[in-house]
């Protein structure tokens, strides 16, 4: 009996281990011209686990993308903690990775034309991308530099590898 009282008083004393939030990528700051001042994450709620690196890309001068690291260096943190993150964020937007046992995660905010995506780079080790949709205008330039590129080359820019 006394065993037992001691096990529930542990039990009760304990902090009860549970999956904790991440800090995310801030996107509001794309297409923001790079001398200008940025908010890379959104700010830390008490408990968050930080990221290890942030990266940005740039294209004409303005922030343009963003990958955001977890997991290396500093605090550990799981898939699924990531995920629950990004889940309550953009709730209801996960799509494309819905099976229980996967090592990837896609979200689509329409409204920002913001996909997501969620990967496992390495034991223990995950990354967050966040990459605007091309507007009409890039895409269809893209695909009249892959078409002279096929026709000058004869090969298209997929079978050079």
């Amino acid at each position: 009996m006394k065993l037992l009282i001691i096990l529930f008083a542990i039990f009760l004393l304990c902090p009860t281990v549970q999956a904790r939030d991440v800090q995310l990528l801030n996107p509001d700051f794309f297409g923001k011209p790079t001398t200008a001042p940025i908010k890379l994450l959104f700010d830390k709620k008490a408990n968050e686990k930080e990221p290890y690196m942030v990266t940005t890309d740039i294209k004409a001068g303005k922030y343009y993308a963003g990958s955001v690291f977890y997991g290396y260096i500093g605090e550990k943190v799981t898939f699924d903690e990531i995920r629950a993150s990004l889940n309550k964020l953009y709730k209801g937007r996960e799509n494309l990775s819905r099976l229980k046992k996967t090592s990837m995660a896609f979200w689509r905010i329409d409204d920002k034309r913001l996909p997501i995506s969620l990967h496992q780079e390495d034991e223990g080790v995950f990354r967050v991308m966040y990459i605007p949709f091309l507007s009409a205008q890039e895409a269809s330039e893209g695909i009249s530099r892959a078409n002279k590129l096929i026709e000058r080359t004869g090969k298209s820019p997929s079978s050079e590898k």
